[in-house]
């Protein structure tokens, strides 16, 4: 999952993805760098500047986003490569 995840952000695709019965959304273009969270709950919400910062420091499930990238199921995609 990780170089088709990665291909995606650095593309700039927004992305929907499901991990743990959460689902999630990237908007990799955004001004303020790559914004995550999940979907509808502004609270979780986080930008990074790069892929690697955000999946080394993004937690899911209390988990680093890099440790669960095999349990990630991308639902949407805007951009195909």
């Amino acid at each position: 999952m990780n170089d088709e995840l990665k291909k995606l952000v650095d593309f700039g695709a927004d992305i929907e993805f499901t991990c743990f019965g959460t689902d999630y959304t990237i908007l990799p273009w955004t001004d303020d760098g790559i914004s995550i969270g999940i979907q509808n709950d502004e609270s979780q919400d986080a930008c990074f500047e790069t892929y690697e910062d955000m999946i080394d420091n993004y937690l899911i499930d209390g988990k680093k986003m890099r440790d669960v990238l095999d349990d990630i199921r991308i639902t949407f995609t805007s951009g195909a490569l």
